[in-house]
């Protein structure tokens, strides 16, 4: 026993030794996942300040006279009558059909409402609209439980005379409560079905989202709540 404390006891001054040797370690190293050490906090602290990289501020309001809508190729269309399909596309407020077009068509039909009712002072610009999600409800959401219609898309704005870039690329998020069960059929009684109501939602939606810097993110809120989401 006394053997084995004294291999203990020699051992565990070796490793004091052993960290003795080495002043210089960091006492914090990098984890998974992109965690700061230590180290690199103080030489970041220590480094001259760099000034932040600040967008530039649009000044009044836009007037569009030129859309393009973009539904890339890599988006997942699901046909799965689920609660909740994994697919970026769902829709079936059209006939089956290719689901692609026929979103596409929705929003154009809202863009080209936007461009005929835009201001006639404001900057001209060309939109850059490219679809992330739409994911409705499928038929068995709708009669049942309802759910919400995310909507998400990427806007760019471009000055329609020079082609400067105004806006990069801004995402946003759009979605509309969706109706469900007794309120789903109370609501196509009354002509409010899952398309139209999408379709005044569109309308609302790219109406703000050409006309302002902040576009829809800025009015959206608002505009929703006042108008009881029709």
């Amino acid at each position: 026993m006394r053997i084995a404390r004294f291999v203990l006891g020699l051992g565990m001054m070796a490793a004091l030794a052993a960290c003795g040797e080495m002043p210089g370690r960091a006492p914090f190293e990098a984890m998974a996942g992109g965690e700061v050490t230590r180290a690199s906090t103080i030489q970041m602290e220590r480094a001259a300040p760099v000034a932040p990289i600040q967008a530039p501020v649009l000044q009044g309001g836009m007037k569009l006279v030129e859309y393009e809508f973009r539904v890339p190729e890599a988006l997942s269309v699901s046909e799965a009558n689920l609660y909740l399909p994994i697919a970026d596309i769902v829709w079936r407020g059209d006939a089956p059909g290719n689901r692609k077009q026929q979103v596409a068509a929705m929003f154009q039909a809202s863009l080209e409402k936007a461009r005929a009712s835009a201001p006639a002072e404001g900057r001209p610009v060309k939109a850059i609209i490219t679809l992330h999600k739409f994911h409705s409800l499928t038929e068995k959401a709708r009669y049942t439980t309802g759910g919400i219609h995310t909507v998400v898309f990427d806007t760019t704005l471009v000055d329609a005379a020079t082609g400067a870039v105004l806006v990069q690329g801004r995402r946003t998020r759009a979605d509309l409560e969706a109706f469900g069960g007794r309120r789903a059929m109370a609501a196509e009684r009354q002509g409010l079905g899952m398309k139209v109501r999408l379709m005044a939602h569109l309308d609302r939606v790219m109406a703000a989202e050409v006309s302002t810097a902040g576009g829809w993110r800025d009015k959206g809120r608002t505009l929703t709540r006042a108008l009881d989401q029709i």
